[in-house]
């Protein structure tokens, strides 16, 4: 099932002024009320982003997709990449969600890369699971990519 809702990816890019960093900012996305521990991105209380655009593994089902162009890229991330992100749970329209947990993790393609590339051929995948008895309605989802110089 993974999240709920629609998503709406706001604008990537690292902000005026500040290109130390890049933000991706999503929000529309829902949970559901806890289904059960650990998180499984098949139950609607959890969900899954991935910087996997498909181009080399298919992605995985019940993920959602981060923007093109985010971060290093598609297939091209690293555990120092992995490591620089921040996950901020902004907004929730209803307020109800009373715990929240996200863990990030850099996942291998199965298959190669093209011949003769020199990416790294893994992705990023951020899960937020929803322990609380409420649902998480109507996220604003916030994730920090800072340099690895700076962190």
């Amino acid at each position: 099932m993974a999240f709920g809702g629609t998503q709406v990816n706001l604008a990537a890019g690292a902000r005026t002024g500040q290109s130390q960093f890049q933000i991706a900012e999503i929000t529309g996305l829902t949970l559901a009320a806890t289904v059960a521990s650990p998180p499984d991105r098949a139950n609607a209380d959890t969900g899954v982003l991935t910087t996997n655009q498909g181009a080399i593994d298919a992605v995985p089902a019940n993920t959602n997709q981060f923007q093109t162009g985010w971060g290093p890229g598609q297939d091209n991330w690293s555990q120092r990449d992995v490591d620089s992100v921040t996950p901020v749970v902004l907004d929730q329209s209803t307020n109800v969600t009373s715990k929240l947990i996200t863990t990030k993790a850099l996942v291998a393609n199965a298959n190669p890369a093209p011949t003769g590339s020199t990416i790294t051929n893994s992705n990023l995948e951020i899960t937020t699971h929803n322990l609380g008895a409420g649902a998480g309605d109507v996220m604003t989802l916030r994730y920090v990519l800072e340099h690895s110089q700076i962190r």
